[in-house]
């Protein structure tokens, strides 16, 4: 489908009021993040008839992510650095966004008043929930699941069906799609030997990653994400983000019917569930030169799309001494401490 390069609006006698797109997204996970900002960009230029709505979940402790340095040290990197250092210092600073830096929830609604506004979702199925965000509130149209870990119950997904119609409630997940459902989909896409990452658009049903399929993305093994399997979401999320927003563009927009949007049936045959891997598991990895993170490549991602050392030097200088300090003081014995609070306002 080509999109119009001019604003569009939609093509349906309904109230003057915007619709809304939500966001399930972890509160700090950089690859979520990146994709929310680049949405925001899109459809605030595009769409000026749609408004986001982040519903930041909350991320279940996995017993084996604890007793997992290799995992842990992922999680601290991902999320543990944006959660702890990153968001508070920007959030503190009142970071600006004039040249493409990233930002937390909490300044993209404020940046844009009126079109972005953040909920937090400790319980997406209770039915207060359901009603206040889902049922109640008539200009949520549909709902995508990014990176978020918090899984629906039968009553929310009903009642996103019911009230919005096929393709409303959508999940984007990190791998192939029937071969590889459940969690840390990059790392067993190379563990099976593929010469792609993919990340699969699949309309959310009852069971795990088993609706059927919208779309793809598909990405070549190499580079920065071929030393370390951890940087394909990083790598990945403008381009996941392009094929959020067609999917956008053709339900709402374009007016789009059930019959436009070609769903897929998935393979019941070729259907694979794996589970987080154990140690065991990622030493066997190791061994075959699959390196599941590398802190000086994440440690450099989130410094080049969080500030900018020609424009924010000050900024750029502050964030590398925190990050780095944080590495190399809060994350010692393969557990994670977080950093003892210290001074991070900047004048500038």
């Amino acid at each position: 489908m080509t999109l119009s390069k001019h604003k569009d609006t939609f093509n349906t006698e309904t109230s003057k009021q915007n619709f809304e797109v939500g966001f399930f997204v972890p509160p700090a996970e950089a690859s979520s993040n990146k994709l929310l900002n680049h949405l925001t960009n899109k459809i605030r230029e595009e769409l000026p008839d749609i408004n986001i709505v982040i519903f930041k979940t909350e991320q279940p402790e996995y017993p084996r992510i604890v007793d997992s340095p290799t995992l842990l040290k992922k999680d601290f990197l991902h999320r543990k650095m944006l959660e702890d250092i990153v968001f508070p210092y920007l959030s503190e600073n009142k970071y600006q966004n004039p040249n493409g830096i990233l930002l937390p929830p909490e300044l993209l609604a404020e940046q844009n008043p009126g079109r972005v506004r953040v909920i937090t979702a400790k319980n997406p199925n209770s039915a207060h929930f359901i009603y206040s965000q889902i049922t109640g509130n008539s200009n949520l149209k549909m709902a995508f699941s990014v990176k978020n870990l918090t899984l629906f119950g039968c009553k929310f997904i009903k009642a996103v069906a019911e009230k919005n119609g096929p393709g409303s409630l959508i999940n984007t997940h990190p791998a192939a799609l029937p071969n590889i459902r459940g969690l840390e989909g990059p790392f067993w896409t190379r563990v099976l030997g593929e010469s792609q990452y993919t990340t699969t658009m699949h309309a959310i049903d009852e069971d795990i990653d088993t609706g059927p399929i919208i779309d793809y993305v598909i990405k070549p093994i190499n580079g920065s994400t071929e030393r370390a399997v951890s940087m394909y979401p990083l790598d990945a999320a403008e381009d996941v983000a392009n094929m959020i927003f067609k999917h956008i563009h053709l339900k709402l927009v374009r007016n789009g019917k059930a019959s436009a949007i070609n769903f897929q049936a998935q393979d019941k045959v070729k259907s694979h569930y794996f589970s987080l891997p154990n140690e065991e598991d990622l030493e066997k990895a190791t061994k075959k030169g699959i390196q599941f993170s590398d802190e000086s490549d994440i440690i450099n991602w989130i410094l080049s799309n969080y500030s900018n050392s020609e424009t924010h030097s000050k900024h750029y200088n502050m964030l590398t001494d925190l990050l780095n300090d944080a590495y190399h003081n809060g994350f010692t014995n393969n557990s994670y401490q977080k950093p003892v609070p210290r001074e991070l306002k900047v004048n500038v």
